[in-house]
């Protein structure tokens, strides 16, 4: 069997004074942690909190669907004048067709007359 143990008053004051410092400290850490968890709590708030009654996801919401709308038309401005210069480019393709047949036209006529007509002599 084991001794008993004998505490005398003064031992078991100082034991009492030593958990009261240990649990000071330990409330006191945790009152300086909650009170620093709600500062940043508050700021927080204060940088998401909106100063109106909308609701920030739904403004956000709004703002993509807008942002959205706003590409749409500028892609189908782009699709509209993409279409318009594929217009333009093949009518001044056709154009330098038809030219480019002229000219064949031209130097094959001037050719006949090259060889049909008599040359003059210096």
């Amino acid at each position: 069997m084991l001794g008993e143990i004998i505490v005398t008053d003064a031992q078991l004051n100082s034991w009492l004074v030593f958990a009261g410092v240990v649990i000071t400290a330990v409330l006191g850490y945790l009152g300086v942690t909650a009170t620093l968890a709600r500062q940043h709590a508050k700021a927080t708030r204060n940088q998401v909190e909106n100063s109106h009654t909308t609701n920030l996801r739904e403004e956000q919401d709004d703002r993509h669907r807008e942002a959205m709308d706003a590409l749409a038309d500028m892609r189908r401005h782009v699709d509209t004048r993409f279409d318009a210069q594929a217009a333009d480019i093949r009518g001044v393709r056709r154009d330098i067709g038809r030219l480019a047949d002229r000219d064949d036209n031209h130097e094959g006529r001037i050719h006949d007359l090259e060889t049909t007509q008599p040359k003059e002599k210096p």
